[in-house]
């Protein structure tokens, strides 16, 4: 009976301790999705620039587009956007510039992928962690095709424009 509280107190720290653990590699993970994003966003941005002409328009509304996306399926769905407006430019643009097409998908396919790490390891935690930690997405084309619909009326709500 006098050993209750100490073990108690022990459960308790081990859990905090479990749990902190987890919060670090999930804001870890967090923040390499977002540099990871962000440097897609910067590699494209420069494709942009240089085929010129109008599509210094068209990154900054990739910017503005990415930037709607709040779900990590929303932000799948704007990259794949982002790809295919990319590639097209760049399939498109007569210029003196070799632009490597497997750069830009491999930018793209990286980025992804740090996303869909990110929402396993929270599936993952969140069936050890249910009522502290946010649940993950499951990740599932048909979601990501549904997320890409919706950002894109939501954005041209936003903004007044199409992409």
């Amino acid at each position: 009976m006098q050993y209750v509280f100490p073990i108690t107190v022990f459960s308790a720290l081990v859990f905090l301790v479990l749990l902190r653990i987890d919060i670090y590699k999930l804001n870890r993970l967090r923040k390499r999705s977002q540099s990871k994003c962000d440097d897609f966003l910067n590699f494209v941005d420069t494709v942009f620039v240089h085929i010129g002409g109008d599509l210094s328009e068209l990154a900054y509304r990739s910017r503005l587009l990415f930037d709607c996306a709040r779900l990590s399926s929303e932000k799948i769905g704007a990259i794949h956007i982002i790809l295919g407006s990319a590639m097209s430019a760049a399939s498109a643009s007569d210029d003196d510039y070799e632009i490597d097409m497997e750069k830009i998908r491999s930018a793209a396919d990286t980025a992804i992928a740090s996303l869909k790490m990110l929402e396993l390891f929270r599936e993952k935690t969140s069936r050890r962690w249910r009522r502290i930690l946010a649940r993950g997405e499951k990740l599932s084309t048909e979601d990501i095709e549904r997320a890409k619909e919706k950002l894109l009326a939501e954005f041209a709500n936003k903004y007044n424009y199409h992409f």
